[in-house]
């Protein structure tokens, strides 16, 4: 019988193992680069020039706002529950994160202020007028019925329908074939949307369903104000919310301003997402700190600050 004589050779050529992540790449089809000896030790020597030279690890282009409306997460779509979404840094947290960021960076700021400029107008959650310079804290609470995408405002019961409208409801039901009578009650429902007064009232009170104190004004104003046919109906409340929360023109308006620097951070971004308990809450609130850390520091370049 004849020995075979064992041969070791080195493996220049396989796949780097690792555990997959929700958002990542397939691990069983990895980047070209890192799939050789050779490609491995490139990708690291750039890795390590790059860390040495970029000092706040942005990765916008120099001279860009790190914050785009593109990452805040808005016109918002609502999902249903049970789909694995993440968790999300509360306004509370985030807003003393934020403050304790500008306050370290020696820039003062007076909470909840008017602000109007170039035909945007909304509260600021934190701002210095002297040197117009602060933030926005965007969530549900602060903007328009127009930064979500929601079932809430897409239809209306038979009892919150006007007469006039209810009849017209009714005849759309009788006339129109079972298939195709979700679509026409939508339609119909869209229409109203479009109309000034009532049922705008009706729809701020179905997108502002968490703030106790404006459903009850609503509440009273639709008790004690009957004639809801009138276009002014409850202009009053409408006026001023509108005047109060940012709207999905007003957001992109904040964004790309060039003469005032307010910091647009939304509980919609990646920033302020989490997964999997304490550790990654932790991680987020160090992700927001360092994209408040970035806004500012970019606001130094530019000579806003």
């Amino acid at each position: 019988m004849k020995k075979e004589t064992l041969k070791v050779s080195p493996l220049l050529k396989y796949r780097i193992p690792k555990y997959p992540a929700h958002d990542g790449e397939d691990p069983l089809n990895p980047d070209k680069r890192y799939a050789s000896k050779t490609g491995y030790y490139t990708a690291a020597l750039f890795g390590a020039i790059g860390l040495f030279s970029f000092t706040n690890g942005a990765s916008n282009p120099p001279g860009e706002n790190p914050i785009q409306f593109k990452d805040l997460g808005f016109p918002h779509t609502y999902a249903s529950y049970g789909t694995g979404l993440p968790s999300r840094l509360d306004r509370e947290t985030a807003v003393k994160i934020i403050d304790s960021i500008f306050n370290k960076n020696g820039i003062d700021l007076t909470k909840e202020v008017p602000f109007s400029e170039n035909g945007i107008e909304f509260n600021v959650t934190g701002y210095n007028k002297e040197s117009k310079v602060g933030y926005v804290w965007l969530d549900h609470t602060n903007t328009s019925d127009d930064c979500y995408n929601s079932w809430r405002s897409s239809y209306y019961r038979d009892e919150e329908l006007l007469p006039d409208d209810l009849v017209e409801m009714e005849k759309i039901q009788l006339k129109t074939k079972e298939d195709k009578l979700y679509r026409a009650k939508q339609e119909f429902y869209e229409e109203l949307n479009m109309r000034d007064g009532y049922y705008q009232l009706l729809k701020l009170r179905k997108h502002s369903w968490g703030n106790d104190e404006l459903q009850i004004e609503i509440a009273e104003y639709l008790s004690n104000n009957p004639d809801k046919t009138n276009s002014d109906y409850g202009s009053e409340i409408l006026d001023r919310f509108g005047d109060d929360v940012v709207d999905i023109r007003e957001m992109k308006e904040i964004v790309n301003a060039k003469d005032f620097s307010i910091g647009a951070f939304s509980v919609y971004s990646e920033a302020s997402a989490y997964r999997y308990g304490h550790n990654e809450k932790k991680q987020a609130i160090k992700k927001l700190s360092n994209l408040v850390q970035d806004y500012i520091d970019w606001g130094k370049t530019q000579g806003r600050f």
